[in-house]
């Protein structure tokens, strides 16, 4: 839930950049991340969204890291093969 975190922190920033106010700098890492649709064809379209919303709630409800951590742990349990 980084990227969801990121994009509304970004948002209620404004446009203050298009105003010619300073609000800090955007630098991007040298990082890579691979997703792949494996899972979601393992797993299928309904389950899949269904996890993703269980643990979206538990975002926006505050859960702490650990809790969702622990949540996608006990949600994708199932998924390894």
């Amino acid at each position: 839930m980084e990227d969801l975190d990121l994009c509304i922190r970004l948002h209620e920033k404004g446009p203050a950049a298009l105003a010619g106010k300073s609000r800090g700098r955007v630098v991007q890492v040298p990082k890579f991340v691979e997703t792949s649709g494996r899972r979601i064809e393992r797993l299928g379209n309904a389950r899949t969204l269904a996890i993703h919303l269980v643990i979206g709630w538990g975002w926006y409800f505050g859960l702490p890291p650990d809790a969702m951590t622990a949540l996608c742990n006990a949600m994708y349990r199932n998924d390894i093969r």
